[in-house]
């Protein structure tokens, strides 16, 4: 069973097997349904707990997780606030994937706060890192509160950025790609997002975000996403792109 459905809702406390019976239900719709039928899965899931388990908690806000669209978007409009707007500006942040520049850490502590991933005097939300990864054994929330503790020691306490950036990429590390926000992980060819100027273009065999049509040309650690409208060229590595004349 997993807190990321069952938070979602309200077990009977006197019914002392509803735990039992969705596991059973669970494990049964996993051996049924392939693996690559995700959304089904996760319909039968839900079904799961809707019969099994309790009632359907229709009062408490819980956190979902951001789209990667909306990730991309608390990027450049943290970013904005914090000055950086300029193309060169952007370019440089979004090329800094190992977070060498102040800047970049600022703009991804900013992002952090916004997706309520993080604040400066609770520091990482792991139950809502949880239901971004979920999987985490109880030692990896112990080595957690270990490192947060060892760099609040190592870190001056007037340089927030570099904590927060730190804590993200040291203690949650590979468990989470955090630096997936200034660079998207993965094949390319599949999920593309693309800035061209102000605009941020999302690109899924179609683009998803404008009139105008684009199609990928290379995939790998370099993509080439080709404007079928112009002459234009949008150039990069995975998730980000500079607009070139070609």
């Amino acid at each position: 069973m997993s807190p990321v459905y069952s938070r979602f809702f309200r077990p009977d406390q006197n019914d002392q097997c509803s735990n039992n019976r969705t596991q059973r239900c669970l494990e049964g719709k996993i051996g049924t349904i392939p693996s690559l039928k995700t959304c089904l899965r996760a319909h039968e899931s839900v079904q799961c707990y809707m019969d099994q388990y309790g009632e359907v908690n229709s009062v408490e806000p819980q956190f979902i997780r951001f789209t990667n669209l909306q990730d991309e978007q608390l990027v450049y409009e943290c970013a904005a606030m914090l000055g950086y707007s300029s193309l060169d500006q952007i370019n440089a942040l979004l090329r800094d994937s190992e977070f060498k520049l102040h800047e970049t850490r600022c703009v991804f502590r900013c992002f952090m706060i916004r997706s309520g991933l993080y604040t400066d005097s609770e520091g990482l939300n792991m139950p809502r890192y949880y239901v971004l990864c979920g999987g985490y054994e109880d030692g990896f929330y112990q080595h957690v509160a270990q490192c947060s503790a060892r760099l609040l020691q190592e870190v001056p306490c007037d340089d927030k950025c570099t904590l927060a950036q730190r804590m993200a990429t040291e203690c949650i590390g590979i468990d989470y790609a955090t630096s997936s926000v200034m660079q998207q992980q993965g094949d390319s060819s599949n999920y593309v997002v693309a800035a061209q100027g102000s605009k941020v273009y999302m690109i899924n065999d179609q683009n998803a975000n404008s009139d105008v049509s684009y199609s990928v040309v290379n995939s790998g650690g370099s993509t080439n996403v080709h404007n079928t409208d112009s002459s234009t060229n949008l150039q990069g590595s995975s998730m980000f792109f500079q607009s070139t004349s070609s």
